[in-house]
């Protein structure tokens, strides 16, 4: 009221002053009351105008620093594990700790977001079929890692994340692993300075400093932004000092192939860190020990001083009757020109961190278990035999192989086996389901103790051959295309047909590879050998060769 009373005496005398001014330049008594009231009246006007305006920003600006009081006062009294009220849209990548003592309003750090998902259920059950390979070999298994303990898998997955993080960021953070590494056995202070870093090796650095901080196996840990500098003290006790010398490299690795063989859709087992004892009485200890589709797959992985291990694993190798192209040590920061050397030298493949799984890829993918059933000729009379392993020469091998990166590995005795079982499953019950669907029901039917190297891969490379060659149709009598398409009748009811065809999409591959492939008679001569069956006459071969030539 005050502020509105002067402001109205400052109006009067605003205009009182304006209109002397024009009396005495207009020497006209109506002339300076005209100007005098104009005057006063638009000053008024303008102060009432302009105070309005200055109350209402000092009104906001009060609001809000009520607000900002509040809110600091309510992230202050929350619980330290509560994310504050307070936070800017890129205040979780740009905060850090500035020093211990104000931890209490940082949000936590959320993962990196190209952070692959981690598999969540790996290695709960007893990997038995996998142990029965070291054990027929004269192998003694004398203790190995299990993860049943529920307690045990929930600490295994804390492990595992920060293991899987520091082994997708290595190169941007081995400087700070580095430093832990060196100082955990003493649990010595440590400094590790970003200032000459860019920007990407800072924020991989930091986060992964929150992380092992965020699960205690940092002691301490702060990050002061402006120097550009963590501070940090290493635990030490047993679990992270066998963590940090190598321990995590086990870790990423098995993570890493499991990855990569759920990818595959192959199944398989894996034996963590067995101690054996040899047919020799020798004691030892293996890193990772898979059995992919029933076939071998060993790694063994070092951090460093792999020298004075290599000449052993060579010489271990051939007792766990794993072939030299399937017996991997991976090793950090090799150089690959050293990796290679050391492969031809030892007979083993020595790869690092970042070619190990591309290498395992393109292993799995380009083999096959061959067996006995893919390189014998077997009558159609024939009763069905486990198949057993078999040396192959390099053109049979080469055979095998472009037919398994196309998912049709032959597997003669199988095949028919399975080709059986569907009629009969047809045959009892017609009804229309998918391919899927019909898959597992025929896997579920199958006397595995005649074939008990069988699994789902090999059912799945016979059923693809079958939906290839156009074996299933839909409910107008065509062909189908995809797996998820409904079956209501088969092209034939007759075993010899349905291989007839599955052969029939084995030579079109090859011709895809070679259109004068079985101008060979070798060829021709291997073709029958490993698929158990004649090649298609001239005039189906001729039929092939159009389509593949149409297709190009």
């Amino acid at each position: 009221m005050r502020q509105k009373l002067s402001d109205g005496v400052w109006s009067v005398i605003l205009g009182v002053a304006v209109g002397t001014a024009a009396y005495g330049v207009s020497l006209s008594p109506k002339t300076g009351l005209l100007v005098g009231v104009t005057s006063g009246a638009t000053a008024g006007v303008s102060i009432i105008r302009l105070r309005t305006i200055v109350e209402q920003q000092h009104q906001h600006f009060q609001d809000l620093s009520q607000t900002l009081q509040k809110e600091l006062l309510s992230a202050i009294h929350k619980e330290p594990n509560q994310t504050p009220t307070l936070i800017t849209p890129d205040s979780s990548q740009k905060r850090e700790e500035e020093s211990p003592g104000d931890k209490l309003m940082i949000p936590p750090v959320l993962p990196p977001p190209d952070e692959p998902v981690l598999i969540s259920n790996l290695s709960v059950s007893v990997p038995q079929k996998a142990l029965n390979w070291l054990t027929d070999q004269g192998i003694t298994i004398q203790n190995y890692k299990n993860n049943q303990d529920q307690k045990i898998q929930d600490t295994e997955l804390i492990f595992n994340r920060i293991a899987w993080l520091l082994g997708n960021k290595y190169s941007t953070i081995k400087t700070f692993y580095r430093r832990i590494k060196h100082t955990v056995p003493k649990e010595t202070p440590f400094r590790v300075d970003l200032s000459g870093k860019g920007e990407q090796e800072i924020r991989d650095c930091t986060h992964f400093g929150n992380q092992l901080e965020k699960y205690a196996f940092l002691k301490s840990y702060w990050y002061d932004k402006n120097n550009k500098v963590i501070h940090a003290t290493p635990q030490r006790t047993p679990q992270f000092q066998n963590f940090f010398s190598g321990e995590w490299f086990e870790r990423f690795v098995f993570l890493k192939v499991a990855a990569l063989l759920e990818e595959l859709s192959l199944e398989y087992e894996c034996v963590m860190n067995p101690q054996i004892r040899l047919p020799t009485s020798n004691n030892g200890e293996l890193d990772l020990f898979f059995l992919i589709e029933d076939m071998p797959l060993w790694i063994e992985c070092k951090t460093g001083n792999f020298q004075r291990h290599i000449v052993k694993y060579s010489q271990l190798r051939p007792t766990l009757k794993v072939e030299p192209e399937r017996a991997f040590i991976v090793i950090l920061d090799i150089p690959e020109n050293e990796a290679e050397g050391n492969s031809k030298l030892h007979n083993i493949r020595v790869l690092n961190e970042n070619n190990f799984t591309e290498v395992i890829a393109k292993t799995l993918k380009g083999e096959s278990d061959i067996t006995v059933s893919e390189l014998t000729v077997v009558k159609p009379s024939t009763s069905p035999v486990s198949p057993q392993s078999f040396p192959v020469s390099q053109e049979e091998q080469k055979f095998i192989t472009l037919l398994n990166k196309k998912e049709l590995r032959p597997l003669s005795i199988e095949r028919r086996v399975v080709i059986e079982k569907l009629l009969e499953v047809w045959k009892n019950d017609p009804t229309p389901r998918n391919v899927i669907e019909l898959k597992a029901l025929i896997f579920d039917d199958l006397d595995l103790e005649k074939l008990p190297n069988f699994s789902k891969s090999k059912l799945q490379h016979i059923f693809n051959a079958l939906l290839e060659s156009e074996c299933f149709l839909d409910e107008q009598g065509n062909p189908l295309t995809l797996r998820k398409q409904v079956i209501h009748r088969l092209v034939s009811e007759e075993l010899e047909e349905l291989d007839r065809r599955c052969i029939e999409r084995y030579a079109s591959v090859l011709l895809g590879y070679k259109l004068d492939y079985f101008e060979s008679p070798n060829n021709v001569a291997l073709f029958e050998k490993v698929v158990a069956g004649n090649v298609p006459p001239p005039d189906v071969l001729a039929r092939l060769k159009m389509g593949i030539e149409n297709r190009e």
